[in-house]
């Protein structure tokens, strides 16, 4: 068996998942030329390292892959637990909108109910925003690599 180092242009490939399709141990990746984007495994058998090189292709972003990366920002604005508790807080946003707006149609607001449609009002318009970078990401052909870069969303 033939020992090896495999320096991979991490531009190129994923390394964690090549390195966990080799069941690779983690504490033995070298790090070397960083800064030139790259990764020296060491000790590696050169057959395996060649055959999961050949096997492996890197997954290309999908619409479903923004629609997580905007479903986690929308669960982070919130502070929501999961989808669920999102679809929940949005719905209950929703219901205590309605609420508001048919109160003011009988009365003014207090301070602290104008303060309050004022925040929902926002909390709304920034989820809007992440939809509309979102749609707007997923119509892209390819989707881009850094489609979770914060440059991307509002």
């Amino acid at each position: 068996m033939t020992m090896a180092s495999l320096q991979i242009d991490i531009d190129l490939i994923e390394p964690s998942l090549l390195i966990e399709s080799l069941g690779y141990p983690a504490h033995r990746l070298e790090m070397q030329d960083a800064h030139l984007g790259t990764l020296t495994l060491s000790g590696i058998d050169q057959a395996t390292a060649e055959a999961a090189l050949a096997a492996y292709r890197p997954k290309a972003p999908a619409a479903q892959d923004v629609r997580a990366e905007a479903e986690r920002r929308m669960m982070a604005l919130l502070g929501a637990r999961d989808a669920r508790h999102l679809d929940l807080l949005i719905a209950n946003g929703t219901r205590e909108a309605i609420r508001l707006i048919r109160l003011r149609e009988e009365r003014p607001w207090t301070a602290d109910e104008a303060a309050r449609a004022a925040a929902l009002e926002a909390t709304d318009a920034a989820i809007e925003a992440i939809r509309t970078a979102s749609n707007a990401l997923e119509s892209m052909a390819p989707v881009p690599a850094d489609y979770t870069a914060d440059a991307r969303w509002p």
